[in-house]
Formats: structure tokens, sequence, C-alpha cells
């Protein structure tokens, strides 16, 4: 379970093994998700950390501690570099909490399904559910960024607004990548949050389990509505309609 703030910021992690570390057979040879999680998990359950102690815990050299630490974790805002005690040290964030949480997840065997084939017509179908809302009455904005109430940016799909004011934003994920599947719910769930408004994801149905299981750790207020498709060639007018009439019904409940 996530544990919010006030301010409806995840600040930890309880009733789950965060580490996991321990418990695992050794393994000479780790993957990239599994480097991330033993890092991410590292610093929610015992950071601040300075870089040795980080680096011995994870058991990382330099080279790696560069590639997946600084180059990787910190550049995506998972992993934050602040001072503590006077010395430099790394802090997961809150984005890395959801992060860890959906990696979690896929370790417990949630990717079971295997990768799905994806959406090769992902512009096509932004295209048609950009149409269908602009003939419905909505405003859109295609491919354009939104403030949070952290001041931070947020770059979605689609964002629908009404007299100027948004109330909605739509994305498609289609990655063939587990590692940026992970990070695609991990971004849209921060957004939700710092945004306030409600977010709706199109995605492969071998995807739905990441945005179901992190849904249920949402603060209450926070909406995040699953859209599914299978690629069918036209699954997009149908697609297009179904979300049309979501954004009705979040424009009559305000």
């Amino acid at each position: 379970m996530i544990v919010y703030g006030r301010d409806g910021v995840p600040q930890r992690i309880i009733g789950w093994d965060t580490m996991g570390i321990d418990s695992r057979p050794n393994i000479k040879r780790r993957d990239s998700l599994l480097i991330i999680s033993d890092v991410l998990a590292i610093l929610e359950h015992r950071g601040p950390l300075r870089k040795t102690r980080l680096m011995n815990l994870a058991n990382l050299n330099p080279r790696s501690f560069q590639n997946y630490v600084e180059e990787e974790l910190v550049r995506l805002g998972l992993i934050e570099v602040r001072k503590h005690n006077g010395h430099r040290s790394y802090v997961i964030t809150p984005r890395g909490i959801h992060v860890l949480v959906l990696l979690r997840f896929i370790e417990r065997g949630l990717e079971r399904e295997g990768i799905e084939a994806g959406c090769r017509h992902c512009k096509e179908l932004r295209q048609q559910i950009a149409t269908k809302l602009e003939n419905d009455g909505f405003k859109i904005l295609s491919l354009a960024y939104i403030h949070g109430q952290s001041g931070a940016k947020y770059f979605h799909d689609i964002i629908v607004t009404i007299d100027k004011r948004p109330i909605a934003c739509i994305d498609i994920h289609s990655s063939l990548s587990p590692t940026t599947r992970v990070m695609e719910a991990s971004y849209t769930v921060t957004s939700c949050i710092d945004t306030g408004l409600p977010h709706i994801v199109v995605t492969p149905y071998t995807s739905r389990k990441y945005y179901e299981a992190i849904s249920e750790n949402l603060p209450q207020q926070c909406r995040l509505l699953i859209e599914n498709y299978t690629g069918v060639s036209d699954e997009g007018e149908q697609l297009a309609t179904r979300i049309s009439e979501i954004i009705q019904q979040l424009k009559s409940y305000g």
C-alpha cells in the first residue's frame, strides 16, 4: 500500500517486503529491471544514502552506478540528489515510489501474459479520438503540456478543454518494452495526482493490470480511467466514441 501525505503526494510504501532483495536467491547477472528495482527499494527502505553506501548495498560498480543511477534514475526523476547532514545523498522521489510499486507487481508475476503486439497505428488512433472530440464540441490540444499544482509540466497526447479550462488528459500507450510501460504508467499517475484532472489511458489489454494495480492506491479524488485496444482495424472509431461519452460524463459532473 502507498502512504500519501496531506498534499496527495506518495510518501512511502507499507505492507510489502519493500526490500525483497535478501529473500531472492543469488543471481550473478541481474537484468535492468531488477537493478532498477533493487536501487529504488534500497532508497525507499534506507534512504537518504551517500553514493558509496548505495553502491555497496545495490552491488553496483562505478560504471553501473553511472549508467543506472545517474544517467537513468536521476534523469527520469525517480531519484533526487540532495544535501543530507552536509553530504551529497540520494533520495527516492514520489514518482520513484510509483515505479517501485509497479516493479513489485511485475516481479510477482503480472508479466506472464507476455508482451503485446503494440499499436501500429497510434498516430491514426490519436487523430480519430481528437477528431471525434472536436466534432462533439470540445476544444483539444494535441501533444501538449499541462502544469501541475507543484509547477511541474506533464506532456500528454490529448488535453481536452472547455472555455480554455482543461478538464481531462488522454494518453495512448503502446510500448513493447516492459520498462517503458512502467515509466509510462508512473508518469500518468504522477500527472493525475499533481494536476487533479481525470486521466484516460488507452492501453493494450496486456497492460491493464499495471493501471488496475496502482489505481487501487490512488487518492480518492484522483480519477484514472482505462480504455483498451486490441489493434483491430475498425477499433479506432468505436474507441473514440467511448472516450467522447466519458468526456461528456466528466463535463456533466463538473
